[in-house]
């Protein structure tokens, strides 16, 4: 006959493992998230037609293009989530403008997070992202302090109008990840009283102070430090040639190198 305390034992132990399972279930959305769940749309805000959508498989081979048709000049469509890697968030995507047309194509190639992903805009200069629910303001704008200001520098907002340019929505910036010492690039996402949302070229985002943003100044002859191939160190070196989010690197060392902003940091 069975015990009726061991077997009562038993079903508590049941029903705690069930509890548990569905507490992890609960604070892991994205591992249980399926390609059928994950759509977005693609906004191509660049004047000639994206011809080619592709993410990074598990082997480090792009996909097959995600798109059957071309998506026109200042035209849309919805896509859906369908890389070999069903569970994965973020990917580097490649994007091309106007393939067919090879001398002037313009290839875009960065990091993005498909979870919880609204839409992907293709701008004239580069990719941007927006999360589902986020709203924008692209008709506001407002006046940051110029870019000599230090950290430690006092703000005085009655003196912004004076003092710097304004900032508008898709403007190319350089922010200070975090407040710290090194400006990396990106795009102005959104904008309000007190800060500017930044979507970074490497794919993150932050919301900084006016006086962590100041205008895009990369080019030829500017003194950078950069990932050198991608191995997590970086490199002091000079910009010998810019186009778009692509840089020719002379280092320091000798040693030249053709990356992306997204691999590239300043002082």
């Amino acid at each position: 006959m069975a015990d009726p305390v061991n077997a009562g034992r038993a079903f508590g132990r049941m029903i705690s493992a069930g509890a548990l399972l569905a507490a992890f279930a609960a604070i892991s959305p994205a591992a249980a998230q399926s390609p059928q769940d994950r759509s977005f749309t693609l906004t191509n805000e660049h004047s000639k037609a994206i011809r080619d959508f592709r993410v990074v498989n598990r082997d480090g081979s792009w996909s097959g293009n995600w798109l059957k048709t071309a998506v026109p000049g200042y035209g849309g469509r919805g896509l859906r989530f369908k890389a070999d890697r069903p569970w994965a968030c973020v990917l580097d995507t490649r994007v091309v403008v106007d393939s067919d047309a090879m001398r002037g194509e313009a290839v875009f190639e960065q990091r993005v997070n498909y979870c919880g992903l609204g839409t992907i805009r293709v701008t004239e200069n580069g990719i941007r992202t927006g999360r589902d629910g986020q709203s924008r303001s692209p008709e506001r704008s407002f006046d940051r302090d110029p870019p000599r200001r230090g950290p430690d520098d006092g703000y005085r907002s009655s003196s912004r109008a004076s003092e710097g340019p304004d900032f508008r929505v898709g403007d190319q910036v350089l922010g200070r990840w975090r407040g710290g010492e090194h400006w990396y690039p990106g795009v102005v996402d959104a904008i309000s009283r007190n800060d500017v949302t930044i979507q970074y070229d490497d794919g993150d985002r932050e919301a900084a102070s006016f006086r962590q943003v100041r205008a895009y100044d990369w080019r030829s002859g500017q003194r950078v430090e950069c990932n050198w191939k991608d191995g997590g160190t970086w490199y002091p070196g000079r910009i010998t040639a810019t186009d778009g989010q692509r840089l020719s690197i002379d280092y320091d060392d000798g040693d030249r190198e053709r990356t992306r902003t997204s691999k590239c940091r300043s002082r």
